[in-house]
């Protein structure tokens, strides 16, 4: 059985009288305790912001420890993805809606049709935030039923997502619920989205700062979640015009530095043409230099012919 004398939350100065597995005040001011789990989380300046990728590893009896205390339930496993920081321990509610499978005559005035379980969901591993990037969470989620000893003869028709004002802003977990198979989750021991399918296959809008805005990516089966507050639609548009900026700034550096390599190569084959036209004019001012002195040596050679052969006429004549 779950009890204790003693406070079983880390970090807590108080538990609430008579739960020794809840916090009431935590030890230090830099902590908050949270609404979902009772947990002294460490504070954050905002409100985490998570788009949901992924369901999977649902199990119908399933146990998981919180503050000390074993909770016993269904369980499954949450993937998303956020560019807040949330801190280890983080935590919050949504419900899990079950479905008797076969309805026996037997067994109708035993077991209700539908029930709704209260599940905690807490973080695996805490996350940095990033401003310019995004970081994948995983959080694995814990129903407490109670009053039911066997959930074998349920199936998981739904999940909707609790009061989470404090813990965490509104999410897209129906949406993603509403376009998943959950009959099939007990067979899905693993994640189909992974970090690298985000870049291949949609288009990053930049997270929001601002604590009104969650998140984040455009696509058919994930839309912009946001609070219904004018500024945000201000800062989404600033964003973006940022980004297209950016986009310009490069795409025109890009373009200056493919002038510039056309005018250097221009360049260089105007500079292997005059180096051409230089050697091309010597190699013609040396060939008729050559010319011009076999020209000239060519004329003394019949000057002194004819002078040989005048003063042999004037010899052979006297």
């Amino acid at each position: 059985m779950n009890t204790t004398n003693k406070c079983m939350v880390k970090y807590c100065k108080k538990c609430k009288s008579g739960n020794n597995y809840v916090c009431d005040t935590c030890i230090s001011s830099d902590y908050v305790v949270n609404s979902a789990s009772g947990s002294c989380v460490k504070k954050t300046d905002i409100v985490p912001a998570i788009t949901w990728k992924d369901i999977f590893r649902l199990q119908m009896n399933s146990v998981k420890e919180i503050n000390g205390r074993n909770i016993y339930g269904p369980s499954l496993r949450l993937r998303g993805i956020t560019n807040s920081q949330i801190n280890s321990r983080h935590s919050f509610l949504i419900y899990l809606t079950f479905k008797i499978k076969q309805q026996k005559r037997y067994i109708r005035n035993l077991e209700e049709d539908t029930i709704k379980i209260p599940t905690i969901c807490e973080i695996i591993n805490g996350v940095e935030g990033a401003n310019n990037d995004i970081n994948m969470v995983d959080y694995e989620c814990i129903g407490e039923s109670n009053n039911i000893e066997n959930l074998q003869n349920y199936k998981l028709i739904d999940i909707e997502e609790g009061n989470n004002v404090d813990t965490l802003k509104k999410s897209n977990i129906k949406e993603l619920a509403t376009t998943t198979k959950l009959s099939d989750l007990e067979n899905k021991k693993n994640p189909n989205f992974k970090l690298n399918d985000l870049y291949k296959n949609e288009t990053l809008i930049p997270f929001l700062e601002d604590n009104k805005s969650t998140m984040l990516i455009s696509n058919e089966s994930s839309k912009l979640y946001k609070d219904d507050n004018n500024s945000d639609n201000d800062s989404d548009n600033d964003s973006d015009n940022d980004n297209d900026s950016v986009t310009r700034n490069k795409s025109s550096s890009e373009n200056n530095n493919i002038r510039i390599i056309v005018f250097i190569g221009i360049g260089l084959i105007i500079l292997l043409i005059i180096i051409s036209i230089i050697i091309c004019c010597c190699c013609c001012r040396k060939k008729k230099k050559q010319f011009k002195d076999i020209d000239s040596n060519s004329n003394t050679d019949i000057s002194n012919n004819s002078k040989e052969n005048i003063t042999s006429f004037e010899s052979t004549k006297l």
